[in-house]
């Protein structure tokens, strides 16, 4: 049996760039249905941290003061070791409400969606995207993930939230800057997964961001609260399928070959799943269609290294809501402020990551010259927040 429904805005994805457009939409008093394919709470892979710049964005969602009353783990410091050993380090200056912290995804996630919902949002879970197509609107196939139950929704505005291997941004981006991503280091040996998984708390990291280069990627390992720490590192697939099969060979060529980091950690055997997420690509896809927006990872706004993933997910989701009210919606002019002012620096971390000996050598730099390190983590670390 077929159902049929009518909605303002259809939006993809109940992760943190959905959940934020679906709730600054319908407080606004917009019509809106967010679908998600998993049930929450699930994990997502992501290094888990969430920079400081985060803080004003989550207050703005009315989410701020639950998550500082979860167990999340404040970060006061950070260390980088490349894969010859040499290692840079920081401290992290904290504002007793705003902290540079981790936390766990399925956690994040599911207050950032449950507030979506209490601001007015429908919302169904376990509800996957089947078809997409245009007649002066947008008709949407949705299918229930445990049951054959299937309705079509007719919808003004479509947002691509559903991540980075995005049905929306499939349909929606054009073909050749699809073709460019597909693409993306092809022949330069750039061809990188993520890969994530969560272990026992490592006690001689505590409130350490421990962040580490080795020959084939990088990853990252932190606290993210007083049972769990984080595993998250951007790799070859081949090793990614390693890591599923055999993790002690995958570790070893990895994480272990660096003496510095391997003694620091301890018992990395993961407490569920390991995750592995493809491809890692710089390339931005973008949908064309005056009535269609895609948002957070299949936006590929996913920044994989420097903490701010969350943050840029977060100001995308709002950014687009603003942007609809603008549009059709608000009655006055809502202020919007522009999506990813400062994506350059990301860009900059991002493209030094894919040659191993300039990180290589800018982390021993580092440590010889400790003076700059402060320089280099301020655009990263920075409390500010654009308005």
């Amino acid at each position: 049996m077929t159902s049929s429904q009518e909605v303002d805005v259809l939006i993809v994805g109940a992760g943190p760039a959905g959940s934020a457009c679906a709730t600054a939409l319908s407080r606004s008093g917009v019509n809106v249905l967010l679908v998600e394919k998993a049930k929450f709470p699930r994990e997502k892979i992501c290094g888990d941290c969430v920079n400081p710049k985060s803080w004003k964005l989550l207050e703005a969602l009315g989410v701020a003061d639950e998550l500082r009353m979860k167990q999340i783990n404040v970060i006061d410091s950070f260390r980088v070791t490349n894969s010859r050993g040499s290692t840079l380090s920081g401290s992290v200056s904290n504002h007793p409400r705003y902290p540079f912290f981790s936390i766990a995804r399925e956690v994040l996630d599911s207050v950032l969606m449950r507030q979506a919902r209490l601001s007015g949002a429908t919302v169904r879970e376990e509800t996957r995207v089947t078809d997409i197509r245009w007649d002066n609107g947008w008709q949407v196939v949705l299918r229930g993930t445990r049951s054959a139950s299937q309705s079509i929704v007719n919808a003004r505005f479509l947002v691509g939230a559903d991540g980075r291997n995005s049905l929306a941004a499939r349909t929606l981006a054009s073909r050749l800057l699809a073709r460019r991503a597909a693409g993306a280091g092809k022949g330069r040996g750039w061809r990188r997964v993520g890969i994530q998984w969560h272990t026992h708390y490592q006690p001689l990291i505590e409130s350490t961001l421990e962040m580490f280069l080795f020959d084939s990627g990088y990853g990252g390992v932190v606290n993210v609260d007083k049972h769990r720490a984080n595993v998250a590192m951007v790799t070859t697939p081949e090793l990614a399928q390693l890591a599923k099969t055999d993790l002690q060979s995958f570790l070893n060529k990895t994480l272990s070959r660096i003496a510095r980091v391997g003694k620091r950690l301890d018992n990395l055997q993961p407490l569920g799943d390991i995750a592995v997420a493809s491809p890692i690509s710089l390339m931005v896809s973008r949908s064309f269609h005056r009535s269609a927006f895609l948002i957070g990872d299949a936006h590929r706004t996913v920044e994989p290294f420097t903490g701010e993933g969350v943050f840029l997910a977060l100001e995308d989701g709002l950014s687009t809501a603003f942007r609809l009210l603008n549009m059709r919606y608000s009655p006055v002019h809502v202020r919007s402020h522009p999506a990813h002012g400062r994506l350059w620096v990301n860009r900059i971390y991002s493209h030094v990551l894919r040659y191993r000996w300039l990180a290589d050598r800018l982390v021993a730099f580092g440590e010889q010259i400790p003076i700059l390190i402060p320089f280099a983590a301020r655009p990263i670390l920075s409390k500010r927040v654009v308005s």
